[in-house]
């Protein structure tokens, strides 16, 4: 559910969405909350409200990327940070040296 919340902002229509978001038992105020900001293109805030709903915490950044939320999610930033940005980075050194290749 993690990865898709930013994504699905951006892909569904606002009653679909309202209707996802409760499905994952999200409250009726944080949904319309998150529609609103949907509609509005402010999909990293809704994301960011999301992740302060599901983990019983106020995030202290802003989301940018689905990456970072788990990160966030699994500890916070501490220790795991380096080791997902490095195995991130590793991957797409490998696909852009793929592409090279083929190109």
């Amino acid at each position: 559910a993690v990865v898709s919340t930013q994504s699905t902002g951006r892909h569904m229509d606002s009653g679909n969405l309202e209707k996802t978001l409760t499905g994952w038992k999200i409250p009726k105020p944080v949904v319309r909350e998150m529609v609103s900001l949907s509609e509005g293109q402010h999909y990293q805030v809704a994301c960011t409200k999301y992740f302060e709903c599901t983990q019983g915490r106020e995030a202290k950044f802003g989301l940018s990327h689905p990456n970072q939320y788990v990160v966030e999610s699994l500890g916070g930033g501490k220790g795991v940070k380096t080791e997902v940005k490095t195995e991130v980075k590793s991957e797409v050194k490998e696909e852009v040296k793929e592409e090279a290749m083929e190109g």
